[in-house]
């Protein structure tokens, strides 16, 4: 064999084992995102759902982490019976949230609705005097990205949260 055919097998061998390791991580990384893809992390999985409460503990909201734009998607909100006064409560939810989604409805009715200059507040009158007022929002997301939001009782500390919504 002569110096050239040496240098031919010797640079296929590399490229070979190149070709492998390249194989290798594609393979790692295509079985990465399918794991991800399972766990929710692109919508609809157990690292998708999640739960966010106030400080004080008068609102608790359950969402999906991770939505598609154009798609419904629903908040969960559960509030505090203390927080009701009068046989009523507000709850205010940012406007920086409400720019990226369409609100399609809200169980119970609300009696009133005013935009203030951070958030819109709806007004709920409490079924049942000494229970948690339940709040439903069925929305439609509009906008990709990243999207900060906070939803709390008027005079009382937020809950905060973040929701990625992907395009």
């Amino acid at each position: 064999m002569g110096d050239s055919e040496q240098e031919v097998i010797s640079s296929s061998e590399a490229s070979q084992r190149f070709e492998w390791r390249v194989e290798r991580i594609a393979w790692v990384l295509a079985a990465l995102l399918f794991a991800l893809a399972l766990l929710g992390v692109f919508g609809g999985g157990p690292l998708s759902r999640a739960s966010a409460g106030s400080s004080d503990q008068t609102v608790q909201v359950d969402y999906e982490r991770f939505v598609r734009v154009a798609t419904s998607t629903t908040l969960k909100v559960v509030i505090a019976p203390r927080a009701v006064r009068e046989g009523e409560v507000a709850l205010g939810l940012s406007h920086e949230f409400l720019e990226a989604v369409t609100v399609q409805g809200i169980t119970p009715v609300p009696a009133a609705v005013a935009s203030r200059a951070d958030r819109v507040v709806y007004r709920f009158t409490a079924p049942h005097e000494g229970e948690p007022v339940k709040v439903t929002f069925d929305l439609r997301t509009e906008h990709s990205g990243l999207h900060w939001a906070r939803i709390g009782v008027e005079g009382a500390v937020p809950a905060r949260w973040w929701q990625f919504i992907y395009p």
